[in-house]
C-alpha cells in the first residue's frame, strides 16, 4: 500500500468517528504538515521538527514557522 493510499484509507476510517472529514482532501503532505504544526504549538523544540521532516533549507524552516502564525 502507498503513503497516499494509506493516507486515503486512514481518512476513510476516520470520518466515521469525525463526520466533519467527509468530503476533505487529505494526502500524506497534510498529515505531515498538520502534524508539524501540532507538534510546535504543543511545545516540541523546532529543531526536533526540521530533523523529522528532513529540513536543511533555512528558506523551508521560514516557511513552516509562517504557517504557525496564521
Amino acid at each position: 500500500m502507498t503513503r497516499f493510499r494509506l493516507a486515503v484509507h486512514s481518512a476513510a476510517l476516520a470520518s466515521k468517528l469525525v463526520p466533519s472529514l467527509v468530503g476533505k482532501r487529505v494526502s500524506p503532505h497534510t498529515i505531515r504538515s498538520t502534524t508539524a504544526v501540532h507538534s510546535l504549538r504543543a511545545g516540541v523544540d523546532i529543531s526536533t521538527i526540521h530533523a523529522w521532516l528532513g529540513h536543511v533549507s533555512r528558506t523551508r524552516r521560514m516557511s513552516t514557522q509562517r504557517s504557525t502564525w496564521r
